[in-house]
């Protein structure tokens, strides 16, 4: 397989430090697999193919077959366009389209009441929080409680304090 990455890289007009760029990897990690201290790992292959899409991967695997893709293997976009070709993917979709939308209202507007009771339901919920919270501050606070004393500290380490009830 080096020898496969060396002819990529002589077919391209690359240096290694340029084909590490073009494929996001460590310049490093090229010169050690050309090399043969290194093998490719799955991540740099899948990263290869991605870049260089043109490449035949059962030659870059294998050695078998053209180092390219022929123009047979290569979709030709003009020739498969939606208005060309009625096996598209998106085509029967398209012609359901205006049938589904009619039932897709129908589900939206039950969606929607849905949302509407869930929202009244939590803002309750909330309203009882808020309403239990206001009751636990008021039993928090006995008015048995009193100030005992009050002190004071000034910024040259000095204080008073204030005993209210003397």
């Amino acid at each position: 397989m080096k020898d496969r990455i060396s002819r990529i890289l002589r077919e391209e007009g690359m240096t290694a430090a340029k084909f590490a760029e073009e494929i996001g990897v460590q310049a490093s990690s090229i010169s050690h697999i050309i090399s043969g201290r290194n093998k490719p790992s799955t991540d740099f292959i899948i990263k290869l193919l991605e870049r260089f899409r043109g490449l035949n991967a059962e030659w870059l695997l294998t050695g078998k077959g053209e180092m390219y893709k022929t123009s047979k293997n290569v979709l030709n976009f003009n020739e498969n366009t939606p208005e060309n070709n009625s096996n598209d993917l998106f085509s029967e979709s398209k012609m359901h389209e205006s049938d589904n939308n009619s039932d897709n209202s129908d589900e939206i507007e039950t969606e929607n009441d849905v949302f509407e009771e869930r929202t009244i339901i939590e803002s309750e919920k909330n309203h009882e929080i808020t309403s239990k919270s206001d009751v636990d501050t008021q039993n928090d606070f006995q008015p048995s409680k009193t100030v005992d004393k009050i002190v004071i500290f000034f910024t040259y380490k000095t204080f008073e304090s204030y005993n209210p009830h003397r």
